[in-house]
């Protein structure tokens, strides 16, 4: 949470376009490369939710990871892939 907080005030004093994907592709295979060595096909939970609805304990484990390993990248890098994700949630 905390460093959710940090993107959304670091976004309202620095008003910058969203990243595209082209600019976080990198990153956001290398953190679910790592996913995928970890859990496999479940990762695939995480573009579907609705079905991640079967096994919250799964769904759980697997968001806390991403954000996890998204936070392990180097700060620019990882509120880069933040800004994405967020720009871009359904």
């Amino acid at each position: 949470m905390t460093v959710m907080a940090q993107v959304i005030r670091s976004a309202a004093r620095h008003r910058e376009p969203a990243p595209v994907k082209q600019q976080v592709q990198e990153q956001l295979k290398a953190v679910f490369a790592t996913l995928t060595e970890h859990h496999g096909k479940d990762v695939a939970l995480l573009a579907n939710p609705a079905q991640g609805k079967s096994d919250p304990a799964k769904m759980c484990v697997l968001t806390q990871e991403l954000y996890q390993r998204i936070r392990d990248l180097p700060e620019e890098q990882s509120a880069m892939v933040l800004r994405f994700m967020f720009a871009n949630a359904k």
